[in-house]
């Protein structure tokens, strides 16, 4: 079973700046984001927001599916959405800067979930399950605009190779 709860609060202390090593994410440069489409109108005018998503785990190949072992391997992917406030009547130049930060911020969020044992535990020293520096495939989107909102997102992906224990039978 995955603890997908231990990896999420991983992930906000790393984005929080209360977790981690090299590349931290500065404290308080983001914001907790909501699952809510009506939370959009809620997205500051200061510092973005950010919902963390899971997909569906798939086996990983260094584990056969035929392991009799206490646990297994499995690649979890992560995805981690940034909105950021757009207002539709900026200047060109306002919204190339807010935009160039938005992907300076989705880097330094990749390079910081990437970086070894960043998130093999919690800051309550709760194992989240994946094993350092197995964050991989690290990628950003293109910030994409919509207009009628005002919200820029950009979007940070990434596998986590995650240990999970299994019973014996």
């Amino acid at each position: 079973m995955i603890n997908a709860a231990n990896i999420r609060t991983a992930i906000d202390e790393l984005l929080a700046g209360t977790i981690g090593t090299i590349r931290k994410v500065t404290a308080n440069s983001v914001q907790k984001g909501h699952d809510d489409e009506d939370a959009m109108a809620a997205i500051s005018l200061t510092y973005p927001t950010y919902d963390v998503i899971f997909g569906a785990i798939k086996n990983n190949s260094a584990t056969p599916l035929s392991l009799k072992g206490s646990y297994r391997l499995v690649d979890l992917p992560i995805t981690i959405e940034i909105k950021k406030h757009l207002p539709s009547n900026i200047e060109m130049t306002e919204r190339d800067t807010t935009r160039a930060a938005a992907v300076a911020l989705a880097d330094q969020i990749s390079q910081a979930i990437g970086y070894p044992d960043n998130l093999l535990q919690t800051n309550g020293a709760l194992a989240t399950g994946i094993i350092g520096g197995m964050f991989q495939d690290t990628r950003i989107s293109e910030p994409i605009e919509d207009l009628d909102k005002e919200v820029l997102t950009i979007k940070v992906y990434g596998t986590a190779i995650v240990k999970v224990d299994q019973a014996v039978s």
